[in-house]
């Protein structure tokens, strides 16, 4: 049996207008689609999520 595992994290930070951003092409992604820029408490929040691309 063998296991790989790897981590890593992507934050999002908005400078000046929103864009959205781009995969990194790692083996799982979970990408914000939704404005974070304009996000409250309580507010529902799009993504896109990627396995294998």
């Amino acid at each position: 049996m063998a296991v790989k595992y790897q981590s890593f994290a992507k934050s999002c930070l908005t400078v000046g207008k929103w864009t959205n951003p781009e995969p990194l092409d790692h083996g799982l992604e979970i990408i914000p689609r939704t404005d974070l820029s304009d996000l409250h408490v309580g507010d529902l929040m799009e993504v896109d999520a990627r396995f294998h691309g």
